[in-house]
């Protein structure tokens, strides 16, 4: 037998605290803390199992067994990637022993009872159900929109109709609870009980479109917006409608049929929705967790609103790092970067304190400066009419979007196309300050620690992770308060 042929006299569990050297050096792995260990000593302290160690001792006072703690003489240390059994049970365990706050249409289906399809949308009570939604660019043109709907009537809201040409996305959609899922049976009606998409005297249920526009941020090429390039087919759409309701959204579908993508606008529209909520994306693999990654970086979300945990993050197609302290550096990079674009704005405009120097002091130079700037042009601008050349005259901007790879205010456009030019050059200033205001709390605390666990829980959007990482770190996510909307 493998014991007696090795020499093997007992077998014991532990886990290793931390390490040490000869010179007092301590490492851990998850301190800053953490000092580089020297030398060729290393002292191991391990936290014992306390059952085992309790029949141990129990053996030893008997008489019955020796002191085994005393004669170890080989270490063996499991896999990293297999060596989470034990965060993942202790997880378990105070999931059993927590009481947790879950929503009534989740509870039964969480535990296993009950009718799974009471946690979807269209069983909610009427007071939960939501009929409005921002598909923002789910839908390619108008003609997507009425084929994702064929049991329907698509019309346009009477604010967007304007007799010409179908206006084009983005769209918000109001669809009632009467429109059948997906091209099937309307919710709450069997098949075979009438025709699909009928409701009470063959009518057919009305969904109302409602285009807006969504502006560049600015003049440049990176202010351009990122469209969806997938036309959705109609249970996708149903996919999307049912993600961006309240309750449970399941999407099955074997592979290749767009789950993925389908996830990915998910994510995107509820971002844009919803700005202000907070979105947890968690998949069974790493692979599973890049691809929805390297998705969301094509659509039209702020990188810096991203973060990923965990491992495999060097898999991602990119070289960006979006781990915890790969964000934490671009937001300080991106700050003195802004911070330069303010001095540059000063510069142009003529201001000679140093309004560059932090966030704050930019925020000052923006409101003292800045603002009052853009408002005293918008009253020449009433003024001035359709005068021409007055927008361009009067733009106090100009000199700071002199780099502009095309100019910024068209020889041969007329003075409505100015204004909106102008416009959109003080969109990019706004945004410019915004991300600054955003910046201001990596600029104030001082610790990468601590501005890590900042970006966690209040400045990430989406926060990506395995389900093993998650089990693993679970106490840790709870003792820092995350929270999610999504």
């Amino acid at each position: 037998p493998f014991p007696v042929a090795c020499g093997l006299a007992s077998l014991r569990g532990a886990e290793v605290v931390q390490v040490s050297d000869e010179e007092g050096n301590v490492w851990t792995g998850e301190s800053e803390q953490d000092k580089p260990l020297r030398g060729d000593v290393r002292k191991l302290e391990l936290r014992l199992d306390p059952a085992q160690y309790h029949t141990d001792a129990k053996a030893m006072a008997d008489g019955t067994g020796a002191d085994v703690y005393q004669s170890f003489n080989v270490l063996l240390r499991r896999k990293p990637k297999e060596n989470n059994f034990k965060a993942i049970l202790e997880a378990i365990r105070e999931l059993l022993t927590t009481p947790l706050a879950t929503p009534p249409w989740l509870h039964d289906v969480l535990l296993g009872y009950g009718d799974p399809a009471a946690a979807a949308y269209w069983s909610l009570p009427a007071d939960q159900r939501v009929t409005k939604h921002d598909f923002a660019d789910t839908f390619l043109d108008l003609d997507h929109v009425r084929a994702s709907f064929p049991g329907c009537d698509v019309r346009l809201a009477p604010d967007g109709a304007d007799g010409g040409a179908d206006p084009p996305p983005p769209y918000r959609l109001t669809i009632p609870h009467e429109v059948p899922r997906g091209g099937g049976a309307a919710p709450g009606v069997e098949a075979g009980e009438g025709e699909a998409g009928e409701g009470e005297g063959g009518e057919r249920p009305v969904v109302l479109v409602e285009p807006y526009e969504r502006r560049a941020a600015g003049p440049y090429p990176q202010d351009a917006l990122r469209v969806n390039p997938v036309r959705f087919t109609p249970m996708q759409v149903e996919a999307l409608r049912a993600a961006m309701s309240a309750g449970l959204s399941l999407v099955v579908g074997p592979p290749g049929t767009g789950k993925t993508d389908t996830a990915v606008q998910a994510v995107s529209n509820l971002l844009h929705a919803y700005p202000r909520q907070r979105t947890l994306v968690i998949t069974h693999s790493n692979q599973a967790l890049n691809d929805v990654f390297e998705k969301l970086l094509l659509r039209d979300v702020d990188e810096r609103h991203l973060l990923r945990l965990g491992h495999g993050e060097e898999l991602l197609a990119t070289e960006r790092d979006f781990s915890r302290r790969g964000r934490v550096n671009y937001m300080l990079g991106r700050r003195l970067e802004l911070l330069a674009r303010v001095e540059a704005l000063a510069k142009s405009l003529d201001v000679p304190a140093d309004v560059g120097y932090t966030c704050e002091t930019a925020g000052y130079f923006f409101k003292a400066t800045v603002a009052p700037r853009w408002e005293a042009f918008e009253a020449e601008a009433r003024r001035a009419g359709d005068e021409e050349g007055a927008v361009e005259r009067h733009f106090p901007f100009s000199d700071f979007f002199a780099d502009t790879p095309s100019p910024l205010f068209a020889p041969a456009a007329s003075g409505a196309a100015h204004l909106d030019a102008a416009r959109g050059a003080w969109r990019h200033v706004v945004a410019l300050f915004e991300e600054l205001e955003e910046c201001r709390a990596f600029e104030l605390l001082r610790s990468s620690y601590d501005r890590g666990n900042y970006l966690l829980t209040k400045h990430a959007k989406v926060v990506a992770m395995t389900c093993t990482h998650a089990a693993i770190k679970r106490k840790d996510l709870v003792s820092l308060a995350f929270q999610y909307d999504n």
